[in-house]
């Protein structure tokens, strides 16, 4: 699951790949100076593949993005019911009360990833807030889940101050 989180990261750190999966699912292929990309998206992604993926994707000839396309579309075929289960799913992933935070943290990105994959986002900001209210059913973290909210809100208060934001990477 961590895979494509992975290949976002790596992909948008170069000028000419950024876009190719900024909105996934939804692959987007780079303009045609950029067509190396392509070709280094697909050998980085042969260069993981086992022989089963690799034969899905040979019918790519060289295009990575075309390879995540094919991947896709064997892996992730989705029914709008399934889109409902997985959003459910997604909006009860709660801490459970014996459940540590990595633990939890790892169980909350493994159902946005899955959420994602099928179409789902949020903005940042609705994710931490879903984040923070879903461990407040854990009494444990109470009082340092109740300060994250409280930075929140004076977020949202002072736009124009300059201070540094809460990101989920913190969270």
């Amino acid at each position: 699951m961590y895979f494509i989180e992975d290949l976002i990261n790596l992909l948008s750190m170069f000028h000419e790949t950024k876009d190719i999966l900024a909105n996934c699912p939804k692959v987007t292929v780079p303009k045609k100076k950029y067509g190396y990309a392509k070709v280094s998206l697909f050998t980085f992604v042969n260069s993981y593949a086992s022989s089963d993926v690799k034969r899905t994707i040979k019918d790519a000839f060289g295009d990575g993005c075309k390879a995540i396309e094919l991947l896709q579309s064997r892996c992730a075929r989705t029914t709008p019911d399934d889109q409902i289960r997985i959003s459910n799913a997604f909006n009860n992933t709660t801490i459970h009360n014996n459940e540590s935070i990595s633990q939890y943290i790892k169980r909350f990105k493994d159902a946005r990833l899955l959420a994602r994959s099928v179409g789902i986002t949020l903005e940042e900001k609705e994710l931490i807030d879903t984040f923070l209210v879903f461990m407040l059913r854990n009494t444990r973290y109470t009082l340092i889940i109740q300060n994250f909210q409280t930075q929140r809100r004076n977020e949202d208060l002072t736009i124009g101050y300059n201070i540094a934001p809460l990101t989920m990477t913190e969270v």
